[in-house]
């Protein structure tokens, strides 16, 4: 007996040697100053030292959720809304969302981002930036709104859109803006004042417009009480580090 207890305790320990089941389980002796966390297990109850009571947990089939009663007076449109009555359009829905604020603070930093392309840059002669005129409100609105139809006429070169072939005809686009006047209208874009960049925000150059539009849409209308609310993809091929891939979605 005493050789086999000393070949026992010589034997190195691995992570396979387990206690035995017939064994007491170790304890750890508690100060009695200093009790420590309680961990309630189902059926057990717990008397709080600042509060009186008793909590009792219980295996859920007695809970009751409170519902709170849903307030729908003033569901729909608010007053803030401008609303035009029957004769309102859809260039009246459209801009009181994106009102002539809204839309000469894009022309203030496109106009700018353009100047400075002008200034730092050796433009060649061909380049379109020598034709460069300064945006205004009207024109933006213009651009803004053959950027939007492009969506029910879709072509896979955006000098399709100005084409002249009679296979895919669309005169509309040329007839309220050339193709290279829209082109550097594009190229020259601008949200946001580079100078104030905000390295903490990943959506700092859309944040102004951002904040702008969805005020109006929290202001503008109250929803009801059933609500659906889907998302959308939209295919991009940037660098900012939110962006995911899904292989599955077909583009």
């Amino acid at each position: 007996m005493r050789h086999r207890m000393a070949t026992h305790e010589q034997r190195p320990s691995t992570s396979r040697d387990f206690p035995s089941p017939s064994l007491p389980a170790p304890t750890v002796p508690r100060s009695a100053s200093a009790p420590g966390p309680r961990f309630p297990c189902r059926g057990a109850a717990i008397g709080s030292r600042k509060t009186p009571g008793v909590f009792v947990w219980s295996d859920g089939t007695d809970f009751v959720p409170q519902i709170p009663v849903f307030d729908n007076s003033d569901v729909g449109i608010t007053d803030i809304f401008p609303d035009k009555g029957a004769d309102m359009c859809e260039m009246d829905y459209f801009t009181a969302y994106f009102d002539e604020p809204l839309v000469e603070h894009l022309v203030r930093e496109t106009n700018k981002y353009a100047s400075d392309l002008i200034d730092e840059e050796e433009l060649f002669d061909y380049s379109r930036l020598q034709r460069w005129k300064d945006t205004t409100v009207g024109e933006m609105y213009v651009f803004l709104t053959l950027c939007m139809l492009m969506k029910y006429c879709v072509k896979h070169v955006m000098d399709h859109y100005w084409s002249k072939d009679h296979t895919v005809p669309t005169p509309m686009f040329g007839k309220y803006m050339s193709r290279d006047r829209f082109a550097i209208n594009l190229g020259c874009l601008h949200f946001a004042n580079d100078e104030d960049r905000n390295y903490d925000d990943r959506l700092w150059k859309v944040r102004h417009v951002l904040n702008e539009l969805t005020g109006k849409y929290r202001d503008f209308y109250v929803p009801a009480q059933n609500l659906v609310i889907d998302e959308s993809l939209v295919l991009f091929k940037g660098l900012p580090a939110f962006k995911q891939y899904i292989p599955s979605k077909d583009h």
